[in-house]
């Protein structure tokens, strides 16, 4: 395989991967919950050199994780506990 010498390459996992969250947060009844989320994500061939350009090849930690970690408690906090 032909580079340029100012390619860079970088290996990309395109397999599903399961990312794990713990949670320790006050419910809507004010108890407190410890749980744990699992997000499962995958980069999609086709579109992966714009997300690693954006986000790095840390993409999850760069980006998507503060989100998620945003939006599990919102929503849990939500769903009455008892």
């Amino acid at each position: 395989m032909a580079v340029a010498p100012t390619t860079q390459v970088i290996d990309v996992d395109v397999r599903l991967i399961q990312y794990s969250e713990h949670f320790d947060i006050i419910s809507a009844e004010n108890a407190p919950v410890s749980f744990d989320a699992f997000l499962i994500a995958n980069v999609i061939e086709g579109p992966s050199p714009e997300l690693i350009s954006k986000y790095g090849p840390n993409w999850y930690a760069n980006n998507a994780k503060e989100t998620f970690r945003t939006f599990v408690p919102k929503k849990v906090q939500r769903i009455p506990l008892f």
